[in-house]
């Protein structure tokens, strides 16, 4: 594939002093789109106030439903508090300020896992990135079937909203550093061509407005992309270092360079589209504009259109930046919040301080946004010494912190620590749910806010573990919970809402732990954990058989369940839920659900009714081949409520150990 070159990106650099002080303005322009934005991007999440505000640069605070369908809470969300898209720009800039060349490094080792801690508003291609990133592997080698491939499915501007920090960094560097280092951030979450070339673009309008020496010309940045096309739309480079990323990516996408090519294409026409908008002068209609871009289509999310729509709102509102950040905050379907941010950041770069509104600088951790900013306007010939990379702190970790030092400082691992407080602003949506907030700020200005939500059963069978492992140091044989009063009159449970089991054993663990134990005696490496289960030739007589029964997609389950027993030692806290078969049958299948890993079916909750008098029976799941394997049940057991259901499942599980 040949990209066509146009006329290389250029603009005098303004200097430090001027970098610095655009810096400063468009980090806080694109946090206070994002505040004013993320009020508006899902309606129905918002529970207070009813009404959404009319546009205006003042802040409002509301309350926000977050959580799960089956893990709900409301949280109250503070006048001019951010979300995921200043989270993660904050991520990258920290990144680059603290350790240089090993910018990426830090990113996804330390940043991303532990921002799934405290995200706020996070999209799924970045959570599920983050938790790869967390399990210790890319997310384009994940060993679950069909992970990579969405993961190379994934275009969408979760990967421009965050490049803003590289156009400061390099802001008297070549264009072309920043569209590298742009791409290689995005490909930290995202793999396909829409959300990297987005990113690229995003971030040369960036850089050109930070370098600006004088007033921008009406259209001016729009035209200078056009012209620029080679500057944003070279693809990746193929160096070593990034050997496994491209062959995974041809092997997801085989015309993977021909689809980056007509992404370029694509984007290009989007421009053209912006441009077009921007030349009908004070008779343009914006959102008639925005949504001949595709700000209100099904792909509204995707990187090149928010990077497209940017543009047009920086190029169009040169001279009014509020007017341009509000324009978007307020552009109700589309993604409002990142589309906000995104035009604030590069809006920001052209306003001086006194061109943004007061109320903005009350932004959250406005004070630290400025800091940050000024540091990474040094750029990279400035830069203090590099700081070490630090893995990031466990979860389980960081609670137990701050459930013993809670209103002290504690320590978030490596250099990271923070002052918690208990904060009362969250509570669970559901009564079966328990829920403990803190409010942090670390000691560089940042604040963060961690939620812990369980279920009530989650916190008994907790208390039982760690009351065991102190008395004795050692973790003693678990037994099934104890049974719930049984209600006078026996209802079926919500889906979703059956009560989970203490035990930490799904009907395939055994048959993982062997294999795991197996490949480990041999000297495999971790890495080859996929490759070698997934061949069942050689394993020792009775493992290689009963895995080599198994269909595909089984195996591939048993393969992931042994991959994390080698890579972690343990399995994650295991849950059992209902996912409904048929209504008018009154069936159930019974999943177990483990974070990070794929949920496996174990039997059948059927509710019967005779003579009036109803009761529900456990059956094993024979359309399920890895239940028929692994989960001896009888014929039929029948019990009077649903919670005896669960003991006995969990009384089943807990015997794979045995």
């Amino acid at each position: 594939m040949t990209i066509e070159r146009g006329a290389e990106l250029g603009v005098d650099p303004v200097g430090t002093a001027g970098v610095e002080a655009r810096a400063r303005n468009g980090f806080l322009a694109l946090a206070a789109g994002d505040a004013l934005g993320w009020p508006q991007e899902v309606p129905r999440r918002v529970r207070a106030p009813r009404t959404l505000p009319e546009p205006r640069v003042e802040f409002t605070a509301w309350t926000r439903r977050g959580g799960t369908r089956f893990r709900p809470y409301d949280e109250e969300i503070g006048s001019g508090e951010y979300s995921d898209d200043t989270q993660l720009a904050l991520a990258v800039a920290r990144s680059r300020a603290r350790h240089g060349e090993a910018w990426w490094e830090a990113f996804t080792r330390t940043e991303l896992p532990f921002w799934l801690l405290y995200e706020r508003g996070g999209g799924g291609a970045t959570r599920r990135a983050a938790r790869a990133w967390a399990a210790g592997r890319p997310p384009w080698e994940s060993g679950r079937a069909g992970e990579s491939a969405r993961y190379f499915r994934a275009g969408g501007n979760g990967a421009a909203m965050r490049v803003l920090p590289h156009a400061v960094f390099h802001a008297e560097a070549p264009v072309e550093q920043v569209a590298r280092d742009a791409v290689r951030d995005g490909t930290a979450t995202h793999g396909h061509p829409r959300a990297l070339v987005g990113a690229a673009a995003y971030a040369c309008a960036a850089w050109y407005l930070v370098r600006k020496r004088d007033t921008l010309g009406y259209g001016e940045l729009v035209e200078a992309l056009l012209d620029g096309v080679s500057s944003w739309a070279r693809f990746p480079d193929s160096e070593a270092e990034r050997a496994s990323w491209t062959n995974a990516a041809l092997e997801a996408i085989p015309d993977y360079e021909d689809s980056w090519g007509r992404v370029v294409a694509e984007t290009r026409k989007l421009l053209e589209a912006a441009r077009a908008g921007v030349r009908q002068g004070p008779l343009a209609d914006d959102r008639a504009v925005l949504e001949t871009l595709g700000c209100f289509g099904r792909e509204k999310g995707s990187g090149t259109i928010g990077a497209a729509a940017a543009v047009y709102l920086a190029s169009r509102y040169a001279a009014r930046p509020p007017a341009g950040v509000l324009c978007a905050a307020f552009a109700r379907p589309a993604d409002t919040d990142t589309l906000a941010a995104m035009a604030g950041g590069l809006l920001g770069c052209l306003a001086g301080a006194d061109r943004l509104p007061g109320a903005w600088r009350s932004v959250q951790d406005a004070d630290y946004l400025r800091r940050l900013a000024s540091r990474l306007a040094l750029g990279p010939e400035r830069e203090e010494a590099a700081a070490p990379v630090a893995p990031a702190p466990r979860a389980e970790a960081v609670f137990r912190a701050l459930a013993e030092n809670g209103g002290e400082e504690v320590a978030l691992g490596g250099t990271l620590r923070a002052r918690a407080t208990p904060w009362r602003g969250a509570k669970p949506a559901s009564p079966s749910l328990r829920m403990e907030s803190w409010r942090l700020v670390t000691s560089e200005g940042q604040t963060m806010y961690i939620h812990r939500l369980e279920k009530a059963a989650e916190r008994a069978a907790g208390a039982r573990r760690s009351g065991s492992e102190k008395g004795g140091g050692r973790r003693l044989p678990l037994s099934p919970p104890a049974r719930a009063p049984r209600p006078a009159s026996p209802r079926r449970p919500e889906p979703g809402a059956l009560a989970e089991t203490a035990a930490p054993f799904v009907v395939i663990r055994g048959l993982a732990t062997r294999l795991a134990g197996d490949l480990r005696e041999r000297g495999a490496d971790p890495a080859a954990t996929a490759a070698a289960l997934a061949d069942p030739a050689g394993r020792r007589p009775g493992n290689g058989d009963r895995l080599a029964g198994l269909p595909t997609g089984d195996r591939e389950t048993v393969v992931r369940y042994a991959s994390h027993l080698l890579d972690h030692g343990r399995l994650p806290p295991l849950a059992i839920e209902l996912k409904p078969v048929s209504v008018a049958r009154d069936l159930s299948r019974i999943v177990v659900k483990g974070d990070g890993l794929p949920p496996i079916s174990v039997g059948l909750l059927r509710e019967r009714r005779v003579a009036g008098r109803r009761s529900f029976a456990v059956e094993p799941d024979r359309t399920n081949s890895m239940a028929r394997l692994h989960l001896e049940l009888p014929a039929s057991l029948e019990f009077e409520t649903a919670e005896d259901a669960v003991s006995l499942l969990t009384t089943l599980c807990s015997r794979m150990l045995a």
